[in-house]
């Protein structure tokens, strides 16, 4: 009965169901591979008790705090060191800087190691100079999607794999060469499930780190843009709204629309005008924009669903429902028919509608005021 109703409703109960398992499957999989199972005497990567206790970081952060938070560069750098030196002691000196290390941390943890002394050297930098090898794995573990409909990659912990890294081939070097691709490129062949993007389970591409590899304000940014445009599509088209060009993420299975930033163009000249606050002083300029944003519609009723959204951006309804908003509809062109031929080299339904907006953003830089001279 359920089969059949969904059946008439032109819905694929059985592959979503089929793919949901196997989303749900690789998920734990994951689990269990870096947690073990618990309440069982059976270990991950990240829990074993048979592992050495924990070195505590030394407590020499502001305030007597032993977090990286609240540690400067040097700091920070020095806690690295002090793990390598138990591990140094522990192999009675048969490890050294020259030898394959992993340094394990959380995504939050790492940006860390991005800040820099008053030299611009950072935490990343000095680790690189002084040991020569150094990789982190995070898994993907799916995507979620930011207040501006951009999709964020998820990761697992990073955890320490077994690889050889090797030169492409000669067939290899070909293809690339071929599609222009820039930047040092390797093979590595490791020991593991590791995997691209995986679009049918809802998986991005996993990451492999080799030696750590992986002012003005303006008033609106580009975040408020598409978090506006993608609320009211959201909204009238009951569809997922995403960002486009987002990397390490899978487009979404069906029924879904992609937001493409295109340019902005100058509608005037600019304007100016002064905020006098006292220690806190702004020059202040505004110049009226033009929007311009790719929509891109997928799905069986694509061309439906371009047509619904070039229509209302030409009433007034989307002007009313987005006048708290950043932004105001000014034109739409006309759908047009886009279909792309996905990886599985089969045909898939796309529209295409290119939208304008104006949206009035401003520039603020401080400057100095004086409220007297003295001569």
């Amino acid at each position: 009965m359920e089969t059949d109703m969904a059946s008439q409703a032109k819905i694929n109960l059985a592959g979503d169901k089929q793919r949901a398992a196997a989303t749900t499957i690789d998920i734990d999989a994951n689990k269990f591979y870096l947690l073990g199972v618990q309440g069982k005497e059976i270990y991950g990567a990240l829990n074993d008790p048979n592992l050495t206790a924990a070195i505590v970081a030394a407590p020499v952060g502001a305030g007597g705090s032993p977090l990286w938070a609240d540690k400067d560069t040097q700091q920070r750098y020095n806690d690295v060191l002090a793990l390598f030196a138990r591990l140094v002691n522990q192999s009675q000196g048969l490890i050294s800087e020259r030898d394959e290390l992993v340094l394990a941390m959380s995504p939050s943890l790492r940006v860390k190691l991005g800040g820099a002394t008053d030299f611009n050297i950072s935490v990343m930098k000095m680790l690189e100079t002084y040991f020569s090898n150094l990789r982190i794995i995070k898994i993907s573990n799916g995507y979620t999607k930011d207040s501006a409909f951009r999709q964020v990659p998820l990761f697992h912990p990073p955890f320490d794999i077994s690889a050889q890294v090797q030169a492409l081939t000669y067939s290899d070097l070909q293809h690339i060469d071929g599609l222009n691709i820039q930047g040092i490129v390797r093979s590595v062949y490791a020991e593991g499930d590791f995997n691209g993007v995986n679009r049918p389970h809802q998986k991005g591409g996993d990451y492999m780190l080799l030696n750590g590899a992986d002012m003005i304000l303006t008033s609106v940014t580009e975040d408020d843009l598409m978090a506006a445009l993608g609320g009211f599509l959201t909204s009238v088209t009951g569809w997922d709204v995403c960002q486009a060009q987002t990397n390490d993420v899978p487009m979404p299975e069906r029924d879904f629309i992609m937001m493409t930033s295109l340019n902005d163009t100058g509608l005037s000249t600019t304007r100016i005008t002064y905020t006098d606050e006292p220690g806190s002083g702004t020059q202040n300029i505004a110049q009226p924009k033009r929007w311009s944003v790719q929509i891109d519609c997928y799905g069986e009723k694509s061309k439906d669903v371009a047509t619904t959204i070039a229509t209302l951006m030409r009433s007034d309804y989307a002007c009313t429902a987005l006048e708290l908003t950043p932004i105001q509809p000014l034109y739409a062109d006309e759908p047009h028919n886009t279909t792309m031929i996905n990886g599985e080299q089969l045909y898939e339904g796309r529209w295409t509608v290119d939208l304008q907006f104006q949206f009035n953003p401003v520039v603020s830089v401080p400057m100095e005021f004086a409220d007297e001279i003295n001569t």
